[in-house]
């Protein structure tokens, strides 16, 4: 059955040689590869075809990668050092230990021969990316990538979910090219080490929201308010305090009272702002606004005090002379008020006390 197919390969081979001019040698491999110890990768994902267009990629592909021993158009495959890291009949790569080796794919007949080294590293444990992009088209931002535990230089892949919406190099930097949204994955070949970045092309941020719209505080008072963006893409909201007397906010969105008033406290983000109006109670007695039931001592002076709001409480002798007095509050020579000396006199004649 191989032999057939084989055959079968190499008739297909030769007509498409006779049309379009295309050899083994239009079937190349990468320079070398990058593994960690035991794991694997196929000489078939690696191969890449760069003769004329027609069916000569996947003939040549398949070609390359068809071992039949025996043959003279047979594919060899050998490694220098296969402790390091072996390959299969079938163009198998498969990494042992820590090290270096060439693995050699030749097909004497086809005068074809390609040489590619093999790097295997130590092992990763851990691969992280920027987990959300927010781009405008034509813009371009590195994905960051970060190998944990890998003290050798790893090869990541990388591949768009939709490259029509952002593109991604060999390198990791990512190109935005239309609006949309689309996922920009990062792998380390032959092992289950992989990343995923989000990436917004065009679409900026629609609204912001806060946690709540007014709230009442006791001076000293604090409290925390949630800023809530959409889409949500890791942008940075800045808080503002349009009265730092009244109440004062943290970057983190932590409002403290100080003194009684009304305060507007922002959030924004990307030209979108949301408002929490904080009142802190209480109130401040100003000369206008103090009445006799709120001034204290130190507001009602005799300085201050008038006949108007003067009572005979706070009355001192300086403030009540015998021509602001009245009748009803004039002095007897006792310096007694003549109003209490009158009841008294009354009580004692009530009670047969009168002399």
């Amino acid at each position: 059955m191989k032999q057939k197919l084989l055959t079968l390969v190499l008739l297909l081979t030769a007509l498409c040689v006779a049309l379009c001019g295309c050899t083994a040698q239009d079937v190349t491999l990468p320079a070398q590869v990058d593994m960690v110890p035991g794991t694997t990768l196929t000489l078939a994902d690696l191969a890449e075809y760069a003769g004329p267009d027609l069916s000569g990629e996947d003939l040549m592909t398949v070609l390359l990668l068809v071992q039949e021993s025996g043959g003279e158009a047979a594919f060899r495959f050998t490694s220098e050092a296969p402790e390091v890291a072996s390959v299969s009949g079938d163009g198998t790569l498969t990494a042992k230990s820590v090290g270096q080796t060439a693995v050699t794919v030749s097909c004497p007949a086809l005068d074809y021969e390609q040489v590619l080294l093999v790097n295997v590293w130590d092992y990763a444990t851990g691969l992280k990316t920027e987990t959300a992009l927010l781009l405008q088209p034509g813009d371009t931002a590195p994905l960051n990538t970060v190998l944990e535990g890998a003290n050798s230089p790893l090869t990541v892949a990388y591949m768009s979910d939709d490259p029509a919406v952002a593109a991604v190099d060999e390198n990791g930097l990512v190109t935005a090219v239309a609006d949309g949204e689309t996922v920009v994955r990062a792998s380390l070949p032959g092992s289950s080490l992989a990343a995923e970045c989000r990436v917004t092309v065009g679409q900026a941020v629609q609204s912001i929201s806060l946690s709540s719209a007014a709230v009442r505080l006791e001076p000293g008072q604090r409290m925390k308010l949630d800023a809530a963006v959409w889409p949500a893409l890791g942008q940075t909201v800045a808080f503002a305090s349009e009265d730092d007397a009244v109440a004062t906010v943290d970057a983190d969105g932590t409002v403290r009272a100080k003194a009684p008033g009304t305060v507007r406290i922002t959030a924004s983000a990307d030209g979108h702002t949301a408002v929490c109006v904080v009142t802190v109670n209480g109130e401040i007695a100003t000369p206008e606004t103090a009445t006799p039931e709120t001034a204290t001592p130190e507001t009602a002076t005799p300085e201050t005090a008038t006949p108007e709001t003067a009572t005979p409480e706070t009355a001192t002798p300086e403030t009540a002379t015998p021509e602001t007095a009245s009748p009803e509050t004039a002095l007897t020579e006792e310096g007694e008020p003549e109003q209490f000396a009158n009841f008294f006199q009354r009580i004692a004649s009530l009670l047969g006390l009168g002399g």
